[in-house]
């Protein structure tokens, strides 16, 4: 990995939410990795490389989280706890704003106009200056840049972006790195096709999805008791990055990509 890129995009870059902060880290990306390949901007993605001749495309999101007022934690594997832990919060919310309509006898209209600004507050926060696990796919990409030469590298502006990549390029394996910054513990969320493209390791958790599109979604993650769990994601406890889950990973893609 090169330390001076991955300490610029941690510390100077680290919060890429608002326009103007997705500017100047794209344009701060294509200055890294036009070495590598030529810049091709299309819509808010960043290709460097042909998706149209490469072997595969190697995509990670550079948009990063909002802030969380919660310790909030990322399942792999278990999309139903993800959406509690959303839920919850806005519920107990609700609840009090339902409570001081109650208390004070306001009519429905100033609880409704209590909760909207509140609840849109809890949704969208603020911009999270501590986004380490959400840069580390970015970190992989750039050190995958200089050893693999036959694949198209894209930086989406959001899964909006990605799944616009999938229905852009069906016919191209697509590899997604995720959150690889946490853990020691390699997980696979794959479709139907990917699993006919790709050589998945028998040793690494695999979770299949449902999509037509051949797509291989890399994460790194913890064991826990309800799950995969890839780290706190937008809340203040994001502010370290593990190397070797970053090296683990770069290792694992390299041999995924040989196996096309």
């Amino acid at each position: 990995m090169d330390s001076q890129f991955s300490n610029t995009l941690l510390y100077r870059f680290s919060a890429r939410r608002t326009w103007q902060q997705k500017q100047a880290f794209l344009s701060f990306a294509a200055r890294q990795f036009h070495t590598y390949y030529p810049a091709m901007p299309q819509d808010t993605e960043l290709f460097f490389g042909d998706p149209q001749t490469a072997k595969a495309i190697l995509v990670a999101r550079y948009d990063t989280p909002a802030r969380k007022f919660f310790p909030y934690v990322h399942f792999a594997n278990h999309r139903l706890l993800n959406y509690i832990q959303y839920m919850l919060p806005l519920s107990f919310l609700l609840a009090a704003c339902l409570l001081l309509y109650r208390m004070l006898h306001w009519s429905w209209f100033p609880a409704v106009c209590l909760f909207l600004p509140l609840c849109l507050t809890c949704c969208t926060a603020f911009i999270n200056p501590v986004n380490h696990n959400a840069s580390s796919a970015l970190i992989a990409l750039h050190a995958l840049g200089k050893s693999m030469p036959d694949v198209c590298i894209v930086l989406a502006g959001s899964r909006r972006g990605v799944r616009r990549l999938q229905r852009r390029y069906p016919h191209t394996p697509v590899l997604l790195l995720d959150r690889i910054g946490y853990g020691d513990i390699p997980i696979l969320q794959y479709s139907s096709s990917a699993a006919q493209c790709f050589d998945i390791p028998d040793t690494v958790a695999a979770v299949r999805i449902h999509t037509k599109a051949c797509v291989l979604k890399l994460s790194m993650s913890v064991r826990r008791s309800l799950g995969y769990s890839t780290g706190p994601s937008g809340t203040p406890a994001d502010n370290t990055v593990s190397a070797a889950g970053i090296e683990q990973a770069i290792t694992l893609v390299q041999r995924l990509i040989s196996s096309l």
